[in-house]
């Protein structure tokens, strides 16, 4: 197992600080950045626009088939529950669900006014994005698990990233954050904001951070039997990420302290790699009686994907 250990923010920007020096006068404009409307918008049409049109044109799927019909028809006629395939309805919606959150995220708006940008994508995407009968369970887990992973993701792109830095370094960091948030990363591109030297905003860093991952092997069974046929050998990464206070933090804003634990496995007939996807966030706490024993009353907001290997998905 590894554990990687971080104190303070000021322990935190070790490697930052390890930099060639830099003027204390650079401006900041990532710390409180416009809100752009209009981009916003039109990111979250785009984000729509690409996995619809690559499934219409591309795949010649049925559900893409939309006209001014099926949009008549679902305004019309009942919601119905959607029975896809598991991975779909809880990982790929919750994942395009982080694109339209962060869509606003991106653009200069906070975590709750990013929020309900999730829910307007995924109405959007219900009643006109597809031919089939807009389901409530899509839109529960679009949006939901979208404000959650697209939190997460925000965060670790902002963590990430390094306004400071240059060369090799800034282009790793840069391709990094693009990677865990394609639409900040095209917002920075656009924006000319991955080779602009300025300074990183002090919120980008976590108080406290704790990262861990774990490689092995494991046998898996459905019975008490690891001889049955069914039983299956995987090679297995797990990992953990603690991000913030996990007490302290818990009053400031969402996300200050949240938790991320994964599992990626090996393939093994119809399994897929990602195993385990579990995200904990402080959403807002209030401190219970006086004296000094402190206790808290925290909300929290959680998304969990975790598939059963003993079933073919």
């Amino acid at each position: 197992a590894l554990i990687l250990l971080g104190g303070p923010r000021s322990a935190l920007g070790q490697a930052q600080a390890q930099a060639p020096a830099q003027p204390d006068s650079l401006a900041c404009p990532d710390c409180q950045p416009p809100k752009r409307f209009w981009a916003s918008a039109g990111e979250l049409m785009v984000v729509q626009l690409i996995p619809w049109s690559v499934s219409r044109f591309a795949r010649d799927a049925e559900w893409a088939h939309i006209s001014p019909k099926t949009w008549a028809d679902n305004l019309k006629f009942p919601w119905q529950w959607d029975n896809n395939q598991f991975v779909n309805n809880q990982f790929a919606h919750p994942y395009h669900g982080s694109l339209y959150f962060n869509a606003a995220r991106t653009n200069g708006y906070n975590f709750w006014q990013s929020a309900p940008w999730a829910f307007a994508g995924s109405l959007m995407w219900e009643l006109f994005g597809e031919v089939w009968a807009p389901a409530p369970n899509d839109l529960a887990n679009t949006t939901l698990g979208g404000i959650t992973l697209g939190e997460m993701l925000f965060r670790f792109s902002s963590l990430t990233l390094d306004n400071r830095a240059r060369g090799s370094n800034r282009v790793v960091r840069e391709v990094g954050a693009t990677l865990l948030n394609p639409v900040r990363g095209f917002n920075r591109l656009v924006r000319g904001e991955m080779g602009r030297i300025s300074e990183t905003p002090p919120d980008w860093r976590p108080s406290w951070i704790q990262a861990s991952m774990d490689v092995g092997y494991r046998r898996l069974s459905t019975s008490s039997s690891l001889s049955e046929p069914d039983a299956q050998d995987q090679g297995f990464v797990q990992f953990s990420v603690f991000y913030g206070d996990q007490i302290a933090d818990l009053g400031r804003e969402p996300f200050s302290a949240f938790q991320m634990v994964g599992t990626l496995a090996s393939r093994s007939d119809n399994q897929k790699a990602l195993q385990e996807l579990r995200v904990r966030g402080n959403l807002a706490a209030r401190p219970l009686g006086s004296g000094g024993q402190r206790k808290l009353l925290a909300a929290f907001m959680t998304y969990e994907y975790i598939s059963n290997p003993a079933v073919d998905f």
